[in-house]
């Protein structure tokens, strides 16, 4: 009947967002591994592999998480209600904007703090540090955390 074609051809286009957003995420790890294979952290001069890996990796959690935002609003948006309240949501987009921004206050600060970190690199994969009187080396940055590998494997 027409109701199950059209119920169809719905999923199979949340679907396909689905699969296309999974294909630029997976882009994007390809394309971040591409460029990292020049760079070795293992030689005794490796500060600017440090600088590239750092960068590489803070960035391409942000490119995720905005792929991930748009093929989530991609798969609201096929859904005619939705749709209709998103249209009416750019109508008043400065009111919604300042709403929108403040509830999103904490992700927007621990994402645009993991942008400055790749950027001004205060710390570096592999960089030693002192962290409560205990040393160790940095491991991983995330946009909300910074992994410490300890001396002793903790």
């Amino acid at each position: 009947t027409v109701e199950e074609t059209a119920t169809l051809r719905h999923v199979l286009l949340l679907c396909f967002i689905a699969c296309m957003t999974l294909v630029a995420r997976t882009a994007l790890q390809i394309w971040v591994a591409l460029h990292l294979r020049r760079f070795r952290i293992d030689v005794e001069d490796n500060l600017l592999a440090r600088k590239h890996v750092t960068q590489s990796r803070i960035l391409q959690q942000v490119g995720s998480l905005l792929i991930v935002a748009v093929g989530i609003s991609a798969a609201l948006m096929s859904f005619d209600s939705v749709r209709q309240y998103g249209v009416s949501l750019l109508a008043s987009a400065g009111a919604a904007g300042l709403v929108v921004g403040l509830a999103l206050q904490p992700v927007l600060r621990n994402l645009f703090a993991g942008i400055q970190l790749a950027i001004t690199q205060p710390i570096r994969i592999d960089d030693a540090v002192i962290v409560e009187g205990e040393w160790g080396n940095v491991e991983e940055i995330g946009g909300t955390y910074v992994v410490i590998r300890i001396w002793d494997k903790r």
